[in-house]
């Protein structure tokens, strides 16, 4: 897989939207840990509805709330091929196995097909559990269409970006399970695999505080 033209990317959008309470200083801290933990050259980016000192950001263009911002990363030319991290996730060991996945389009598996996951897939209304948008990696123009046939009903339709991604990528295909994991289910630490930790059920700056481990990690 050539991943020369390689942008890492992350989007923070700032305003009332279900508590969340991100600021420009996590984006310092998740581009911290890809620097320690991505060897190969990139650019990185932040999608965002506020300036960011030190901070590559492409301003967001539409009013979408909260995750559903994420949307925009596909109507960007962001490079030959994107690394998209959420900003609650911990990043714990090289990337590489990530980026250079043979796929045009990749994602997370669901949270059911991850380790300590009870492998049955959620239901209930605007829920579609066929991947997770917590880690994506695309090639450029591979899934364009997931912004340029957005239309805005789809937010009352959808749980979230997630599940719209979900009902319409054409082809799905999972970045590797085992690089992947909640906080919840490696409290004591990393397993060997991993490399990215999804801090639920608590956030990067909680977990830091409740765990030696994790204030190692949460640093810049």
């Amino acid at each position: 897989m050539d991943c020369s033209g390689l942008t890492v990317a992350c989007v923070l959008w700032q305003g009332d939207f279900r508590g969340r309470t991100y600021s420009p200083e996590w984006v310092h801290r998740l581009r911290a840990m890809v620097a320690r933990n991505l060897p190969t050259p990139h650019e990185f980016v932040c999608l965002s509805n506020v300036p960011i000192d030190g901070i590559n950001v492409i301003p967001l263009q539409s009013d979408l709330p909260g995750w559903w911002s994420k949307l925009e990363l596909f109507r960007h030319d962001l490079g030959k091929r994107v690394l998209y991290l959420d900003l609650d996730t911990l990043i714990v060991g090289d990337l590489s196995p990530l980026v250079e996945v043979d796929a045009s389009f990749a994602a997370m598996p669901p949270s059911y097909m991850l380790p300590g996951g009870n492998g049955r897939a959620r239901g209930g209304e605007g829920v579609v559990d066929r991947c997770q948008t917590s880690c994506m990696v695309w090639d450029r123009g591979a899934v364009d269409y997931l912004w340029e046939e957005f239309e805005r009903g789809a937010i009352k339709r959808f749980r979230g970006d997630q599940d719209y991604i979900s009902a319409t990528t054409r082809k799905v295909e999972f970045l590797p399970r085992d690089c992947f994991i909640k906080l919840r289910h490696c409290p004591e630490g990393p397993p060997p695999k991993a490399r990215v930790i999804l801090s639920m059920p608590w956030k990067c700056e909680e977990a830091a505080r409740k765990f030696e481990w994790v204030r190692a990690i949460w640093r810049r």
